[in-house]
């Protein structure tokens, strides 16, 4: 073996959680395997070799191994490179399963990066049965789909039919139709009016769930006030996927820092710990106001109030430390507007 392929990338020294990300490393390792496509399965089973270890100071490789791969496709022969994007895919896909948003973030503009090569891979899951907002990815992929916008004839116009699709087909269910403002957008920016139709229809749809939908309804508007000649969306600006990693990098570091070396041993900054406290506390201020009132939960449940202790557990359930929140849920901070379009910023 040539003294390249030897020089494995020291995967140790990547993991050092510093804010100064190790480009010459990476690139040396993408120059490596760009000259040995064959590698590519070393930086595959790295990845699950990662995915599946405990701990989380395997993080940075769940985004330098990415990064690798995204700019080794670029000299690739078309069966590898279109491999590399599916992975791309499949990667984003299992951090959507899991709302991991740091790493869904990364994979969405590190598969933005690559433009509209990634179509014809990405059209195989938009197009897909099993494709569906129920997964973290679904918000993530149609952010992919932008790149359609630089894409040309079929491939265009197979991204905006698909859009069109997710939403006709979710016409039915105002939750599941709720979670398609994105494909909107898409649409708006493909210039495709003969989807208005479609979105006049989602928009009514929607105002029948009032306040609990009003944020996509209004996003429905949004796109057909673009299409019939309003002020069109433009397009969003090419990705410096370099700023990027630097970004995820510091926001990991500073991650660690403030949670220490330890930060996932047992009983070191437990999630559930924090919850059930907050939940005690909550339940000490109730038990201390109905004392005051005279009034017992059982009473409480009777007059219609919040009920038994448990019921206002699961009452304040939105406000309880350390809660994941997925992007399509509700806001936990009371506001009935979506968590991507409120807090979530």
């Amino acid at each position: 073996m040539d003294e390249i392929v030897a020089a494995a990338v020291d995967w140790n020294a990547l993991r050092d959680r510093s804010v100064e990300v190790p480009f010459a490393a990476l690139r040396r390792e993408i120059e490596r395997v760009k000259g040995h496509p064959e590698l590519l399965e070393e930086l595959y089973a790295r990845w699950e070799e990662v995915e599946n270890a405990e701990g989380a100071i395997e993080t940075y490789e769940r985004i330098y191994i990415p990064y690798i791969l995204r700019h080794v496709a670029e000299g690739l022969p078309e069966k590898q490179r279109t491999e590399v994007y599916e992975m791309l895919l499949a990667y984003l896909t299992e951090a959507g399963l899991v709302d991991d948003e740091g790493q869904c973030e990364f994979l969405l503009y590190t598969c933005q990066d690559i433009g509209p090569p990634i179509l014809p891979a990405l059209l195989d899951i938009l197009e897909s049965e099993d494709f569906s907002p129920a997964t973290g990815d679904w918000f993530y992929h149609w952010g992919v789909a932008e790149v359609a916008v630089r894409a040309e004839g079929e491939l265009r116009k197979r991204v905006g039919d698909a859009a069109i699709k997710a939403i006709a087909d979710r016409m039915e269910d105002a939750q599941a139709l709720g979670s398609t403002p994105m494909a909107a957008d898409l649409l708006a920016l493909l210039g495709r009016t003969d989807a208005i139709e479609t979105l006049v229809k989602a928009e009514a749809r929607l105002r029948e769930e009032g306040d609990a939908e009003r944020v996509s309804a209004d996003e429905m508007k949004y796109a057909v006030r673009a299409l019939r000649g309003g002020e069109r969306e433009k397009d969003r600006p090419g990705v410096d996927l370099d700023k990027v990693l630097r970004e995820e990098v510091g926001r990991y570091d500073e991650w660690y820092r403030t949670r220490g070396a330890d930060w996932n041993a047992p009983g070191a900054g437990d999630e559930g710990e924090m919850r059930a406290g907050a939940v005690e506390e909550l339940e000490r201020k109730l038990k201390a106001l109905l004392e005051a009132t005279g009034v017992t939960p059982a009473d409480s449940e009777e007059a219609g109030g919040m009920g038994n202790l448990r019921e206002y557990e699961e009452y304040v359930e939105p406000i309880r430390a350390g809660q994941k929140v997925g992007r399509n849920e509700p806001c936990p901070c009371g506001s009935g507007i979506k968590y991507k379009k409120c807090c979530g910023k």
